[in-house]
């Protein structure tokens, strides 16, 4: 679906283009729009802002202010995303707030989480491939992360890209930006400009 005020809670709606629909299916696929409202058990594809989700596995979200209670939602893609789900993966946005079990390959700016196993998260135990600034992890093996004004305490973080990134991990390898501090044991191939590096 491509518009803006979409709410769609249908069974199979796929490829809509317009604008303020109303849906109520279980399984819409590739919705593109701004504030939309889903209720649906297997949402996918959903591209948009101010969306507020209450689904089951809604996957490949794309928007903004977006609202998920579900347990296994993933590749949300938007800003200002709550989430309190079990196995929330791939999210991509802004100031999103994640409270799951295994929400794993985040992407986006000021992301709070509170998981217990959220891989690719902020605050989980292997968070890997996160996209974005100002993220805070405490992770034991954070990877990927692609971002600005990232703080990562892990144990391996690798392929940091991003500004004012700080990293106190052991092995954290291939850092990309600027403004990094980088307390680790052995970071390689860092680069950027006005980095700190303490590691052995």
């Amino acid at each position: 679906m491509v518009g803006n005020n979409c709410r769609v809670a249908a069974t199979s709606s796929r490829h809509l283009v317009g604008n303020n629909r109303q849906l109520a299916a279980t399984s819409s696929r590739h919705l593109v729009g701004n504030n939309r409202q889903l209720a649906a058990i297997s949402s996918r594809h959903l591209v948009g802002n101010n969306r507020q989700l209450a689904v089951t596995s809604s996957r490949h979200l794309i928007g903004n202010n977006r609202q998920l209670a579900a347990p296994s939602i993933r590749h949300l893609v938007g800003n200002n995303c709550q989430l309190a789900a079990s196995s929330n993966r791939r999210l991509v946005g802004n100031n999103c707030r994640v409270a799951a079990t295994s929400s794993r390959h985040l992407v986006g700016n000021n992301c709070r989480v509170a998981a217990t196993s959220s891989c690719h998260l902020l605050a989980a135990t292997s968070s890997r491939h996160l996209v974005g600034n100002n993220r805070q992890l405490a992770a034991t093996s954070s990877r990927h992360l692609v971002g600005n004004n990232c703080r990562v305490a892990a144990t391996s973080s690798r392929h940091l890209v991003g500004n004012n990134c700080r990293v106190a991990a052991t092995s954290s390898r291939h850092l990309v930006g600027n403004n990094r501090q980088v307390a680790a044991t052995s970071s390689r191939h860092l680069v950027g400009n006005n980095r700190r590096v303490a590691a052995t």
